[in-house]
């Protein structure tokens, strides 16, 4: 059974070469994001266990004196300047 990778490889064959280099370097690039993890392993790869206490999922970074619309204006600013700053 062919992977997505082997799949990829099939598809840059075929590609003209003034764009061969670029699509190789691509998918060297996605290589790693294609590998496939069950979550153990995921978690054991990025160093995280069990939430063992819920409150320690809760965040204290929102004053409770400003609305959900408020806060969610502010996480689209905030991803908007984030954009802006990526983009320079």
């Amino acid at each position: 059974m062919a992977t997505t990778r082997d799949d990829l490889r099939l598809l840059i064959d075929d590609l003209p070469d003034a764009e061969l280099d670029a699509a190789r370097l691509a998918l060297t690039r996605l290589t790693p994001m294609l590998k496939r993890h069950d979550l153990d392993t995921l978690a054991r790869e990025q160093g995280v266990g069990p939430v063992v206490n819920f409150d320690d999922l809760l965040g204290d970074f929102w004053p409770e004196d400003e609305t959900a619309d408020e806060f969610i204006a502010t996480v689209r600013r905030w991803r908007r300047e984030g954009q802006n700053e990526a983009a320079k």
